[in-house]
């Protein structure tokens, strides 16, 4: 068993991550396995990582100020939800359920999982409130699940208390002058006049409003062979880019060769990891180290994959070296029950100036992004657990309204995934299909190993 080494009493404060709590903003990673996961082994393994991870077995408490922390006492059981395949696209189905179903903050926990079996494969979904953890996190419980199912359960800790980002945890502090602490502190005292808080009714109201308007969450998948993979991680390091840079090639290819031009959004966000960022520098820890950033990837139609890929390349790390990313650090000044208000203010539940200007200030009035890419790069973990074989990890899979497309990759086991959720609303179950056979298809011819 593991032994906790945290205060199981201890209260974790909602800050940087608070613009996210009312939303939802639900994070999923899936594990291809081969072999049978047997349920009793994953539930007993989940208990034993709840003392493992802090966060894990959280749920969301509030005080009369509108603050809020993550705290342990009296969350349930986690939710396992056993399941026989019907086909090999079951999964996906399921995960789609898992986006589209809300977690009560308050009862908790923050996570649930869902075990698709069928004759020779099991399928994990792991599926999480964005406040208590990134996709790096989704896929070291994984990883931690599989070994004590595995066997190898002696191989685990339990680990402190994840540390929580701030000014004084980070190599890279946000500067804030005085003039922007002036205006946030007024708009903070005007803010606070209005004693406006949300409570869990109105919550409910306000996802099931959310969930009418978005009722075709589509999602979708490719990967790449276990040889594809590393042929492409060998063009790529023949081409001095990262294979982030080339997947952004290939999605701006396939999407330009798919959909209408007048309809692609140029505007791109890109997930970034703050993990290297933050001191001591964050390893294991399940929690909430990720950040985003806004930028714009015009497509150069008459150029090779490599060259687009360069130039993506050349972007994107002009851009990481500009800005400073810990721009989330500015929730510390922020009232929270105004970062609540957003959406109850985008859906019709209030009307104030207050949250008009925040919610167009975060682009999220509209739809914003033609993509967004959370590319976890390749996870540390092992193929092999005992009995069981890691066959692929799917993931981050997120669904978000201000985003025509949200792609998630990963490599595991030496095989490449990509998966990606869009609004039926927006771009059709055929386009969507299309853009990621392309490119997945993109990435195969184009990464024969270059010749000296």
């Amino acid at each position: 068993m593991i032994e906790p080494i945290f205060d199981r009493n201890a209260r974790y404060p909602i800050i940087v991550q608070r613009s996210m709590l009312m939303l939802p903003m639900y994070v999923v990673m899936t594990a291809r396995i081969r072999g049978r996961l047997n349920p009793a082994s994953l539930s007993n393994a989940l208990e034993q990582l709840r003392e493992r991870h802090f966060l894990l077995g959280t749920r969301v408490t509030f005080e009369p100020d509108g603050t809020a922390f993550l705290l342990r006492e009296g969350t349930p059981a986690f939710a396992l939800d056993e399941i026989t395949a019907t086909d090999e696209h079951h999964w996906e189905r399921v995960v789609r359920e898992h986006l589209a179903t809300p977690f009560d903050l308050e009862q908790g926990p923050l996570a649930r999982f869902s075990l698709i079996q069928s004759e020779s494969f099991s399928q994990l979904i792991v599926c999480a409130h964005h406040v208590i953890c990134d996709g790096i996190s989704l896929g070291f419980l994984i990883r931690d699940i599989l070994t004590i199912c595995g066997g190898q359960d002696s191989a685990l800790e339990g680990l402190p208390m994840p540390p929580r980002v701030t000014q004084q945890t980070t190599t890279m502090p946000l500067k804030i002058n005085g003039l922007r602490r002036w205006l946030i502190s007024k708009i903070r005292k005007a803010w606070d006049k209005k004693n406006i808080h949300f409570d869990r009714e109105q919550h409910a109201s306000m996802l099931q409003r959310y969930f009418q308007i978005n009722d075709e969450i589509q999602l979708g998948s490719v990967e790449l062979s276990q040889a594809e993979t590393s042929h492409l991680v060998s063009r790529c390091r023949a081409e001095q880019v990262t294979v982030n840079s080339a997947i952004w090639a290939a999605l701006l290819d396939a999407q330009h060769k798919t959909l209408p031009r007048r309809k692609i959004h140029a505007t791109a966000g890109l997930a970034r990891n703050l993990r290297p960022f933050m001191r001591p520098e964050v390893t294991d820890d399940f929690g909430f180290f990720a950040a985003s950033m806004t930028f714009q990837l015009p497509f150069k139609p008459d150029t090779t994959f490599w060259s687009m890929a360069r130039h993506v390349h050349q972007h994107i790390r002009r851009r990481l070296d500009a800005e400073n990313p810990f721009q989330l650090l500015i929730m510390e000044l922020v009232d929270p029950t105004l970062a609540d208000s957003l959406y109850f203010q985008k859906l019709g539940f209030i009307d104030q100036r207050l949250s008009r200007k925040m919610l167009k200030l975060a682009h999220w009035h509209k739809l914003y992004y033609g993509c967004a890419i959370t590319n976890v790069g390749r996870l540390d973990m092992p193929e092999h657990f005992g009995p069981l074989t890691l066959e692929a990890v799917h993931g981050p899979i997120v669904y978000s309204d201000v985003n025509e497309k949200t792609i998630g990759t990963a490599t595991v086991a030496n095989r490449l995934t990509i998966s990606m959720t869009s609004n039926g609303h927006q771009v059709s179950t055929q386009d969507a299909a299309e853009i990621l056979s392309r490119m997945r298809k993109n990435l195969i011819d184009n990464c024969t190993v270059k010749l000296n």
